[in-house]
């Protein structure tokens, strides 16, 4: 049998990225006086960065400018 594709989930199976993108999201927001807990994070895992960055900026009303900044930072 001949495949033509292999799909491989690395996220989650062999890299435990969580905590690093956790860490990563911190640093990022705490450049704009913002913290993020754990948890408030974790319920967030799987949205694209930018989402993330809209989610968190809109729940401590902050300007919505500040995404993609944010995104790039945290990347």
């Amino acid at each position: 049998m001949k495949y033509k594709a292999v799909i491989f989930d690395f996220d989650g199976v062999i890299g435990k990225t969580m905590e690093d993108n956790y860490r990563a999201w911190s640093k990022a927001f705490s450049c704009y006086s913002l913290s993020l807990a754990r948890e408030e994070y974790f319920l967030l895992e799987g949205m694209n960065p930018r989402s993330v960055a809209e989610t968190i900026l809109k729940k401590n009303n902050m300007d919505s400018t500040l995404v993609g900044t944010i995104a790039k930072l945290k990347e």
